[in-house]
């Protein structure tokens, strides 16, 4: 059973199952709802309502981007959320975090006042240690931080756009644009994010990993003309 959306995101469980989150205006009131299902029972069958965006009386709550990522088991979603007070002085935009994990960490992450904070469809990753680590846009700055039981912690941000992010047991990676049209990637293996790795020249990075072994990265890449996807692969030592 499906349902029609502005915006998708992605993953797969252990069991190559697929995990989806989806976000419009399914109430008909004008402001988006998030939803989340997965085929665990070989369907989409169920659709479990996430976050419900509304407006009333100078005062409302909005939500944009969702973004999913499925780790031992259990799901974890983040969303660009608005909180809107009349006035964009009593208002404030964070990042929102939704997970079905017993005692898992909920609520919200950060608080950048009423700026124009992006999402990605790959903006949410689960590190080795269990903390969540997200990426989002600022324009032409983009922010990497964790959340994990003492709060957000920021790392102060990077010039670049397009931010995606992904995981493994060993090491976490980040591939953006620079700017300038050029690809790059960042990983941090445990100490930090080491010297940036310019992949090519492209748009939309998104990261990919084999547990335990190298990452790559998908993006799009323009040839005479025509969006093509192009893979890099970063290749394990001999």
């Amino acid at each position: 059973t499906g349902i029609g959306a502005n915006w998708l995101a992605i993953d797969s469980g252990p069991d190559s199952t697929a995990h989806l989150v989806v976000s419009a205006s399914y109430d008909g009131d004008g402001y988006n709802e998030i939803y989340y299902t997965n085929n665990t029972s070989a369907t989409f069958e169920h659709w479990e309502l996430i976050a419900d965006g509304w407006y009333d009386s100078g005062s409302g709550n909005y939500f944009y981007y969702p973004s999913i990522k499925v780790a031992d088991g259990y799901w974890h979603i983040d969303a660009n959320a608005m909180n809107w007070g009349g006035r964009v002085s009593w208002s404030d935009m964070t990042i929102a975090l939704w997970t079905d994990e017993p005692g898992g960490i909920g609520g919200s992450a950060g608080s950048w006042g009423w700026y124009a904070i992006s999402l990605g469809r790959k903006s949410l990753a689960r590190d080795a240690d269990g903390n969540y680590r997200v990426v989002f846009g600022t324009g032409s700055v983009f922010y990497h931080g964790f959340v994990d039981v003492g709060g957000w912690v920021n790392d102060g941000g990077r010039t670049g756009n397009q931010p995606q992010i992904g995981a493994s047991d060993v090491a976490v990676g980040v591939a953006y644009n620079d700017g300038t049209g050029l690809i790059v990637y960042i990983e941090d293996a445990g100490s930090g994010f080491g010297e940036p790795v310019t992949i090519g020249r492209g748009s939309w990075p998104v990261p990919a990993l084999v547990p335990g072994g190298p990452f790559n990265v998908a993006f799009l890449m323009n040839v005479a003309g025509v969006d093509q996807v192009a893979l890099w692969t970063e290749l394990a030592a001999p």
